[in-house]
């Protein structure tokens, strides 16, 4: 027995001395690979040792705080500790997941709300909370009015909160306070100052009633089944907004998945257990999408949460609307169809308020406490203020608070932050702002922001605009300004004397139909309109296939020892020489020529050609190689290849 007892303990410790020398080796070397936790942590950075921060203590709580966040093997050790936690006690550490009846999860702040401690946990009465949403209600009023102006429309989404629809897996948590329902009273204010909204929350609630499954998955905080149904109330409120024909979403069967992905089991992931809880499936809706020659494809600027993501998972947005963006809470904005982020500060929201068909701005109830966005008040201001006269009242703001405190000039940035966060809450600050009264004044910057928006919704003036921008290797944007200067002052356009091929042509038709559908069916869109004559008498087509026709003709040995000779005496690259001449040749021809149906169907079908070699790097080496061996300009060498592999494929 003692000898068992002795080999018992002697793994023990051969066990706790393997742990002690594998933990520091795995902290720095990452041997082993675990799943990454689930959830933000503020990573604690590694602390200076200096003989003050030593002496005071500092430099130990720093360290011990550091190696807790790293130490090896920590991922596993707090996932079997939680596991422990949730499989004995029915409980998790994590204060944002709440585990309720059944094994249904919800977000803390849902339960909140629902029982009525939110107010409790932000420390305010219902008088003062519903003095704040009256003050946002009025903004957005203001907003709505002003935006109205200039043709853009503009809706609140209020969401839907887990705890609301399913209220009977919730357990018997205590009622504070429910006097006063905070998306009541929002929808109330709303519907009194006339802005158009949707309340998702009670109109699930009413769905859900007559459907044997749940609109929310069990696991997490997002709609699923949900989601189809929300787009298509959204769509349909802004038809009746807007009073265009939207895409129409046909619903078929549902049907259940087993694989149930990450995203939605975001609750269970947060819980971070070492093994998955108990299998629950989704059931999702399969969707069609229905369109004809009258449905729209609007622009919208999307303010709001991640239920947005789930949106878009389930009904392409991309096949929905002809461009969009999205701001996630007041932090980050996304374009280029969510591939491309960047901080708020660095967004221009007059420009992106003013340029989209509709402004959409989600919201639910624990959001109305929290306020994440400060979208309206930044919104107004936006419309109403320039930066001088919003950075002049920041400035008599902090000037009053220091010297209320009879603080030093030294001391003055605190002061301005102070004054960024009561401007950032409050639009009553400004004089001319305050009141219920619509605001009279406005952002200078408006009329250049519609001469931008004019061009930009002129599918073939912003093609040109971008066509000049890649030849001559400037940045649109810049490009953008100075053309909606040249138009608000009656100058001529930059495009007036663009060179423009066949291939920019139709690269241009292809990219404006790229905004609402993939580049095969932009593709498909356009050889349609090839096929059915659509560009026989189109000047601006006529134009580029005379222009691709000229440097056919120029592409000889001949011309191009000419225009070598005409470069270097001139000054220009031989790219742009040949260019100009070209356009020469176009402005001076005695007639315009005439292309038949097949000869457009030859330029379309190159352009195809060509646009495999322009975006494939190696084809593009190739190409640049072989016009250096050969003393020509990429533009020549180019055509050679393009019609090279056009005669083969006729042959064959």
């Amino acid at each position: 027995m003692k000898k068992g007892n002795n080999i018992f303990y002697g793994i023990l410790f051969g066990l706790l001395m393997v742990f002690l020398f594998l933990s520091p080796i795995q902290q720095h070397f990452h041997i082993f690979k675990f799943r990454q936790m689930s959830g933000y942590e503020e990573p604690t950075a590694k602390p200076v040792f200096t003989l003050q921060s030593y002496q005071s203590g500092k430099y130990q709580r720093q360290l011990e705080q550091y190696l807790s966040e790293n130490l090896g093997f920590r991922e596993p050790i707090i996932r079997m500790y939680n596991q422990y936690v949730f499989d004995f006690y029915q409980k998790t550490y994590n204060n944002e997941v709440s585990i309720e009846k059944d094994g249904w999860l919800y977000h803390t702040d849902g339960i909140k709300d629902y029982f009525g401690w939110m107010q409790d946990k932000f420390h305010v009465t219902s008088e003062n909370f519903a003095h704040k949403l009256d003050v946002e209600t009025r903004t957005l009023y203001k907003v709505n009015a002003i935006l109205k102006e200039y043709g853009v429309d503009f809706m609140v989404f209020v969401l839907p909160v887990k705890t609301y629809l399913y209220p009977q897996h919730l357990k018997n948590h205590p009622y504070i306070d429910t006097t006063f329902n905070a998306t009541k009273y929002y929808d109330q204010r709303l519907t009194q100052l006339g802005i158009p909204f949707i309340n998702m929350n009670s109109w699930m609630q009413q769905v859900q009633d007559t459907l044997p499954f749940p609109l929310f998955p069990e696991r997490g905080s997002h709609w699923a089944a949900g989601a189809p149904l929300a787009v298509d109330t959204m769509l349909r409120m802004m038809e009746s907004i807007s009073g265009k024909e939207l895409t129409k979403i046909e619903l078929g069967q549902p049907y259940a998945v087993y694989n149930v992905p990450e995203n939605d089991k975001d609750l269970e992931m947060l819980l971070n257990l070492a093994r998955p809880m108990k299998f629950k499936e989704i059931i999702e809706y399969p969707v069609t999408l229905h369109t004809d020659e009258q449905t729209c494809f609007p622009s919208v600027y999307f303010i709001g949460t991640s239920f947005y993501w789930y949106m878009d998972r389930r009904v392409p947005f991309d096949k929905l609307f002809k461009s969009r963006v999205f701001q996630f809470y007041r932090a980050i904005f996304y374009k280029h169809r969510e591939k491309v982020n960047t901080s708020m500060d660095k967004v221009d929201m007059l420009w992106e308020l003013l340029s989209h068909d509709f402004v959409v701005y989600f919201k639910n109830g624990p959001q109305l406490y929290m306020d994440g966005f400060f979208f309206a008040n930044q919104a107004l201001y936006s419309l109403c203020l320039d930066e001088h006269r919003y950075a002049q009242r920041k400035r008599e703001l902090a000037d009053s608070l220091r010297i209320a405190n009879n603080d030093e000039m030294e001391n003055m940035g605190k002061y301005l932050y102070e004054a960024q966060l009561m401007l950032m809450r409050n639009p009553n600050l400004f004089e001319e702002l305050r009141g219920d009264s619509i605001p009279t004044i406005r952002n200078p910057k408006i009329p250049k922001m519609l001469a931008k928006r004019d061009i930009c919704k002129d599918d073939r003036h912003k093609g040109l605009l971008q066509v000049k921008a890649q030849q001559d290797s400037l940045d649109f944007g810049k490009l953008l300004e100075l053309e909606a200067e040249y138009m608000m002052t009656g100058q001529p356009s930059l495009t007036k004397n663009l060179f423009l091929t066949s291939y920019d042509f139709f690269d241009m038709e292809v990219n404006a139909c790229l905004e609402h559908m993939s580049y095969e069916e932009a593709c498909q869109q356009v050889g349609q309109r090839v096929s059915s004559d659509y560009y026989l008498h189109d000047t601006l087509a006529t134009k580029a296939f005379t222009l691709q026709s000229i440097m056919r003709k120029m592409n000889n040995a001949n011309t191009l020892e000419t225009m070598k000779e005409k470069a270097a005496w001139q000054g220009k690259t031989l790219e742009k020489a040949i260019r100009d001449d070209a356009l020469w040749s176009y402005r001076h021809m005695s007639e315009t020529p005439v292309f038949s149906e097949a000869q457009i169907q030859e330029f379309w079908e190159q352009y195809a050609i060509e646009h495999r070699f322009r975006t494939n790097p190696e084809s593009m080496k190739r190409i640049r190689e072989k016009a250096d061996n050969k003393g020509k300009p990429l533009s020549f060498a180019i055509i050679d290849d393009v019609l090279y592999v056009y005669n083969q494929s006729k042959e064959q």
